[in-house]
């Protein structure tokens, strides 16, 4: 199931220096970090050819591109190259999930039994409210118990998994007995997508455009790609070494799903940071 990415990225924050200093800042951050990408990191280069680097340097932005774009090839990093987000895309979900919150639609502390359809409910889990699968703290594992059983695909784990077989599992899911504790998994996002869309009778996807990506001004994120977009996209490669297309979603899309470049990722950084001052920042 494992999907190599043909590049890493990777979004810090930095608030040391305002943009009178930026060109010398990132010219020595760019030295500093490719020296721990050679000396203190597992990352080869040919397992990974390029990276993607964006940072946030007081009130600007620093943008690196180490190697090269694909495999066998010259082509630079630019910031504008769209590539498959993966786990990433949480924080869109969350910051969605924010603001229906406001809108009085889904209420954090509400319980997610309420906004399941009756047959998706788990009797087991009770009042467990939404902000705990926010928070990983519900006790879920990273993925469905057979999930692999319909997958036709290695390289395409989720377009096989639909919504309906992960609202019957969720159904028949036992809870652990105690506290678990913050434990990471791709189930809780998952279905907090299957609540959005049942409780406010849209699809996901349209809700985070209307919602969040849009009024954020993220142009090139998103599920789904235009043409023009689809060329920018940099190919992922499997274990051994070769290309891989997109993944595809019946199920899992509010986990791993959205696609999206390093420019809007540092956009999107800068707005929950403050620095890049929005009237959504107060909520996300």
């Amino acid at each position: 199931m494992k999907k190599t990415g043909s590049v890493v990225g990777l979004f810090l924050v930095l608030t040391m220096a305002g943009p009178s200093a930026r060109g010398q800042l990132c010219a020595e951050l760019q030295r500093e970090i490719l020296e721990i990408i050679v000396n203190e990191t597992d990352i080869r280069p040919e397992d990974t050819p390029g990276y993607a680097l964006g940072l946030v340097v007081g009130d600007s932005t620093c943008f690196f591109g180490f190697g090269s774009a694909r495999k066998d090839s010259t082509l630079p990093l630019r910031p504008d190259h769209v590539f498959e987000i993966g786990g990433l895309t949480t924080l869109f979900s969350a910051a969605l999930l924010r603001v229906l919150e406001t809108e009085g639609a889904m209420p954090l502390d509400s319980p997610l039994n309420a906004f399941l359809p009756p047959q998706w409910r788990n009797p087991e889990t009770g009042a467990l409210p939404l902000r705990r699968f926010l928070m990983h703290t519900t006790g879920l594992p990273r993925l469905p118990e057979g999930i692999g059983k319909t997958q036709r695909s290695d390289n395409d784990p989720f377009a096989d998994y639909p919504a309906e077989r992960l609202g019957t599992w969720f159904a028949h899911w036992k809870p652990p007995e105690t506290d678990p504790g913050y434990s990471y998994s791709h189930i809780n996002y998952a279905l907090l997508e299957l609540a959005v869309e049942h409780a406010t009778g849209r699809p996901f996807e349209d809700l985070m455009e209307e919602k969040l990506l849009r009024p954020l001004g993220l142009q090139d994120t998103g599920f789904d790609l235009r043409p023009e977009q689809a060329a920018r996209l940099l190919p992922g490669y499997d274990k051994a070494a070769q290309p891989t297309p997109p993944w595809h979603y019946r199920s899992f899309q509010g986990a791993l799903g959205l696609k999206s470049t390093a420019a809007d990722l540092l956009r999107f950084l800068q707005i929950l940071m403050g620095v890049r001052p929005h009237p959504l920042t107060p909520l996300l």
